[in-house]
């Protein structure tokens, strides 16, 4: 091996691993509906047969799966007959409370179920989905009534979940432990094609709390709390990217640019895509054709990433100056590849190929320490540059000589 030197500086090259940079930028915002029981009125003499203040907060996002509610808010069939009260909630918030089914067998369709109706819209693929129900449930021991009474409950002991399209049922889960202490429940329709969709289609929830503990109590209800639905988005990928990190020396006048293959993509799928330059904060710098066309030499000091981007049609924020943190849409970032640009010191150390002397490797294969000899002592300090096998810059490090011998840690 050789040793290239001003003031003993020192390459060497060795085949070590690359790392990549710590940076994430935000990944596509699922589409949902929301229901939280914040609003929740219901007194003695009004309200509780008034099921309007349980709107949901509905998120879309561009080129995915579209969800609204029909009829803007949750209800229950014959709501004089079957009403609701308010009472605390898991996190201190208001929750709804419900009367129940007395029956212990599942009884689907229910006057007592409490319903809402979720409306699909395909994204820009042609495909809509919904891909899970979520939310908290409480048989409570004592019901507790917001600016009211709270006494002993005959709770009820299981829940049912029914979905139905047009009257046909599609999903049916019965016989759910009614828990008494406040539990999050989550169905999972990801892998299920009833809940795939090409045309726009209303998908009709029922969750239906039945069969009593039969305690004597004179009161019987359940509690529920912060439904979420959520839409899928037949997510693109946006792949994984080898090579680098990479180190440029800016601002001498000559052309700092990647070849084509220093990074490799795989991995990566979705109707669109392209390449993303930003800086460590996710501002965008550049949408370059490919890696290899951006000249770093006039960028100045600083650390700029290397993303692949995948994107279906909508994508909204993909634009230079604007932040990757931001962007909106059905789309998916990779990981990141790291260029740093110096003005001095590291790739502008200024070695040159005619600066060669030799030197060993005391041991081999290398742990965690390299220990090096020198063959020659003249210098009392070297610069250290260690660099894979691509180029890319692992260690460096300055080195003040004691005598001939370097150790470095690796």
């Amino acid at each position: 091996m050789k040793l290239n030197y001003e003031s003993f500086k020192l390459i060497l090259v060795c085949c070590i691993s690359s790392f990549w940079a710590n940076q994430t930028v935000a990944s596509a915002i699922e589409p949902s509906a929301f229901f939280n029981f914040d609003n929740c009125f219901s007194t003695f003499s009004q309200g509780a047969d008034d099921y309007s203040e349980f709107t949901a907060e509905i998120t879309n996002s561009s080129g995915c799966t579209e969800l609204s509610i029909i009829g803007d808010h949750l209800y229950r069939r014959n709501s004089m007959m079957n009403k609701h009260s308010c009472t605390p909630s898991y996190n201190s918030t208001p929750a709804m409370c419900i009367s129940y089914d007395d029956s212990c067998n599942y009884t689907a369709d229910s006057d007592r179920a409490l319903r809402f109706d979720v409306e699909v819209l395909p994204g820009s693929d042609g495909k809509g989905s919904i891909s899970s129900l979520e939310f908290y449930q409480l048989a409570p021991l004592q019901f507790n009534w917001i600016n009211g009474a709270n006494g002993p409950n005959n709770y009820a002991t299981l829940y049912g979940v029914r979905v139905t399209v047009d009257g046909n049922e599609n999903y049916r889960s019965e016989a759910n432990e009614a828990s008494t202490s406040w539990t999050l429940e989550s169905f999972d329709f990801s892998n299920n094609s009833e809940f795939e969709v090409e045309n726009t289609t209303v998908f009709q929830f029922e969750i239906t709390p039945y069969c009593p503990i039969d305690n004597g109590a004179p009161v019987a209800v359940w509690d529920i709390d912060d439904i979420k639905i959520t839409g899928g988005c037949a997510a693109p990928e946006g792949g994984t990217l080898s090579g680098g990190p990479f180190e440029f020396c800016v601002g001498d006048g000559e052309s700092d640019m990647l070849m084509a293959g220093d990074i490799t993509l795989t991995g990566n799928s979705g109707s669109n895509s392209a390449w993303v330059v930003t800086d460590l904060d996710g501002t965008i710098l550049g949408l370059p054709p490919m890696p290899s066309a951006v000249d770093f030499d006039g960028a100045g000091n600083g650390t700029c990433l290397i993303w692949h981007l995948s994107f279906e049609d909508g994508l909204i924020g993909a634009e230079m100056g604007m932040n990757a943190n931001e962007l909106t849409g059905c789309f998916s970032l990779s990981n990141p590849i790291e260029v740093v640009r110096n003005d001095t010191g590291g790739a502008c150390s200024g070695i040159q190929d005619d600066d060669i002397l030799d030197f060993s490797i005391i041991q081999n294969p290398i742990d965690n320490m390299l220990n090096l000899e020198l063959m020659s002592d003249d210098s009392d300090q070297a610069y250290v540059q260690i660099v894979s096998n691509t180029r890319q810059l692992v260690h460096s490090e300055n080195i003040n000589l004691q005598n001939k011998y370097i150790s470095i840690h690796v």
